[in-house]
């Protein structure tokens, strides 16, 4: 039990292209437009923007799209209990991600992966056992990389970013870096804006944007949803505005804001356990298109 128009939606929203939608789920580019059309139809409302090159959300498209991974998780949760993967026997795969991760980024992980393993049941986790786990990993753990591997890059790179050859040889890690986002339809002008700010980075941002700060949370839909609808600045990981930055209701202005010192001082970093389950790489293979993974362990 689905509607399928929903699916294809949130991939093309993901996408920003009907071609790159069709290729991803296997159906023709103009069974993805007829899907769209429909969908537009009962809505009674335009939900993209056709560009020359790529489609854009319309405001009614950004607003249907927060309502539609209600829609898909619901879904997803009565064909679990009710279909085909509820029989005894199927497979069964656990991800602990962190909270900020579990929204946007993790449920289009999982809405891809469904079509790929559709006999998966998949279980959210907060225990550090689950198939997949992410670990925080603290600045002390890579002085220890550091000794055994030399794997900083030279003193003249980019700080902050690993020798991703070099650190391979260990285990499978993510760099998460911070973005600060205005609303595109905003004023240019930067200063004295209030700032809306994640909570790990609180203490550690310039003193521009740390006199500014009016909203310290560890919701980062939160913050996003803050940018969106003020004009306050947001300070938040990167990954949660990658779809907002490309189909332009949010622009990056990270680089007029911050060094790339103040960048590489906000970045993440987790380590990914991984159990040796045939469902685990599938999984790990899709979240890498979403997520900066530097080393692959062997896993990707």
């Amino acid at each position: 039990m689905e509607d399928i128009r929903i699916r294809i939606f949130r991939m093309v929203a993901e996408t920003g292209s009907f071609t790159r939608t069709a290729k991803r789920m296997g159906i023709t580019q103009p069974s993805v437009s007829q899907n769209i059309s429909e969908l537009e139809k009962t809505l009674g409302t335009a939900l993209f923007r056709r560009e020359r090159r790529h489609v854009m959300l319309t405001e009614a498209g950004e607003a249907f799209y927060r309502y539609s991974g209600h829609i898909q998780y619901w879904y997803d949760a009565v064909n679990r209990v009710f279909g085909k993967d509820s029989k005894s026997g199927s497979d069964e795969l656990s991800i602990s991600v962190p909270d900020f991760l579990a929204g946007q980024v993790l449920s289009t992980a999982l809405t891809e992966y469904r079509l790929m393993s559709p006999g998966v049941m998949l279980k959210i986790s907060s225990r550090n056992d689950a198939d997949i786990t992410f670990i925080p990993v603290a600045e002390s753990y890579f002085d220890s990389i550091n000794k055994e591997t030399s794997s900083w890059k030279s003193a003249d790179a980019d700080p902050g970013y690993l020798n991703s050859d070099e650190l391979a040889a260990h285990e499978t890690m993510v760099r998460i870096p911070a973005a600060v986002v205005i609303r595109a339809s905003s004023s240019s002008d930067l200063n004295e804006r209030d700032a809306a700010v994640f909570e790990p980075y609180s203490g550690k941002l310039p003193e521009r944007l740390e006199s500014g700060i009016s909203i310290i949370s560890s919701n980062a839909e939160l913050l996003k949803e803050t940018a969106l609808i003020s004009d306050a600045i947001a300070v938040l990981p990167r990954c949660m505005v990658g779809k907002e930055l490309r189909n332009g209701t949010l622009t990056d202005v990270t680089d007029r804001l911050m060094t790339l010192q103040d960048i590489g001082s906000l970045t993440l970093y987790y380590k990914i356990l991984c159990k040796e389950k045939p469902s685990v790489k599938p999984l790990m293979s899709i979240l890498s298109t979403h997520l900066d993974i530097i080393s692959s362990g062997g896993i990707i």
